[in-house]
C-alpha cells in the first residue's frame, strides 16, 4: 500500500509507531526520527508500558480511563485505535477512530486511518470518500492524496488516479519515495495509451533510484508499447504523426493523434 508505506502520516500516528512494535503492526512507519517533544508525549499517554510489554487488554483500560477524563485527547484516541489494529480487530479500530471524530471532527488523519482500514477490507467506495475526506480537511496531506490516487486506480478511475500521482509529483513533499510514485503513475499512463510519457516517468524513476527493481521491466514494457504504436501510427495510409500537449493534462503529458495529411 505505496499511501502507508512511503509517507510519515503525522504526529499523532507517529507517536503510535514509537509505542507499537513494528512486526504486526499497521500504518506508515516514520522514516526519520520524531520531534523530541513527540516522544515525551507518547511516553507519558497512560496505557503506554502495557503496550510496550504487549498487554492490550490493561493498556486499553487505562486509555479508556484517561479518556474519560479527557475525552479531546487525540493522541490518546489513536493510541486506542492502534491497539485493536495490532490485534486485526479492525471493527473495533475504526469505532474507536469514529469516537475521535465524535469529539474532534476536523482530525483529517483519522478520516485518513479510517480510509486505510476501509481499503485493506476492500471497502473501495467509502476508502475514497474518506481520503477525500482527510484532502478537504488538509489539502498538504499527501498520505490522503496517495490513499486516494491508489484506491481510484483500483476502482477504474484511472485518469483522476494519474491525476493525484502528478500532482504529488509536483509537491515532492519530504518523506515519499518519488521514484515509486512515478512507478505506479506509469502504470496508469500505460492504461491510458500515454506510453511516451510512461517511458519518461520511468527513465526519471531509475535516475532518482537506480536500484528500483520494478521500473527496468516496466520500462521495457512501455518502450515496447510505445514503438508499437508509433510504427501503427506511421503505417496508416496518408496519416501524419504529432504529438500535442493537450490542454488541461497533467504536466508533462503528451497526447498523440492521428490525422489526414
Amino acid at each position: 500500500m505505496l499511501a502507508g508505506a512511503l509517507f510519515i502520516a503525522g504526529g499523532a500516528a507517529i507517536m503510535v509507531s514509537l509505542l507499537l512494535p513494528n512486526e504486526g503492526s499497521s500504518g506508515p512507519p516514520a522514516t526519520t526520527p520524531p520531534p523530541p517533544s513527540t516522544t515525551t508525549t507518547a511516553v507519558e499517554l497512560p496505557g503506554a508500558e502495557e503496550i510496550r510489554t504487549g498487554d492490550l487488554t490493561a493498556a486499553r483500560a487505562q486509555i479508556r480511563a484517561y479518556l474519560e477524563q479527557h475525552p479531546l485527547d487525540e493522541q490518546a484516541h489513536f493510541l486506542l485505535a492502534h491497539t485493536y489494529e495490532r490485534e486485526g480487530d479492525f471493527a473495533a479500530a475504526l469505532a474507536a477512530y469514529r469516537a475521535l471524530l465524535e469529539v474532534q471532527p476536523n482530525s483529517f488523519e483519522a478520516h485518513y486511518r479510517i480510509g486505510l482500514l476501509q481499503e485493506r477490507q476492500e471497502q473501495l467506495d467509502e476508502a475514497a470518500a474518506s481520503y477525500d475526506e482527510s484532502l478537504a480537511l488538509n489539502s498538504d496531506f499527501t498520505p490522503a492524496r496517495l490513499g486516494l490516487a491508489e484506491v481510484l486506480a483500483q476502482l477504474g478511475r484511472t485518469e483522476e488516479a494519474a491525476e493525484l500521482y502528478f500532482e504529488v509529483i509536483d509537491r515532492r513533499p519530504m518523506g515519499v519515495h518519488m521514484d515509486e510514485v512515478r512507478v505506479e503513475l506509469a502504470r496508469l499512463l500505460i492504461d491510458l495509451g500515454q506510453t511516451d510519457n510512461a517511458v519518461i516517468q520511468l527513465e526519471r524513476a531509475l535516475s532518482e533510484n537506480p536500484q528500483n527493481q520494478t521500473a527496468p521491466e516496466l520500462l521495457e514494457q512501455a518502450r515496447a508499447a510505445a514503438a508499437t504504436t508509433t510504427t501503427e501510427a506511421e503505417a496508416a495510409p496518408g496519416a501524419t504523426t504529432t504529438t500535442t500537449i493537450g490542454a488541461g493534462a497533467p504536466p508533462g503529458s503528451t497526447t498523440t493523434t492521428v490525422g489526414e495529411g
